[in-house]
């Protein structure tokens, strides 16, 4: 996620996409459960960025068959 999160505007708009919730829902969540969620959603995206490196990197060393 490369969404800056500056402003609640910008948080607003991560957490109403990332969340798929409405933005009057996302209004009446208190601030420090919206920061929570939002840092929940960063590290959730950190580990599967990781985890496709590490496929990619799989792929790459496995050996090849050859089909005939």
């Amino acid at each position: 996620m490369s969404e800056t999160t500056d402003t609640l505007q910008d948080l607003m708009f991560v957490l109403e996409h990332s969340l798929r919730q409405p933005e009057w829902y996302l209004w009446k969540m208190p601030f420090w459960i919206a920061k929570k969620r939002l840092s929940q959603i960063q590290e959730y995206n950190k580990q599967q960025e990781e985890e496709m490196k590490k496929n990619e990197k799989n792929t790459k060393n496995a050996p090849r068959s050859r089909v005939k």
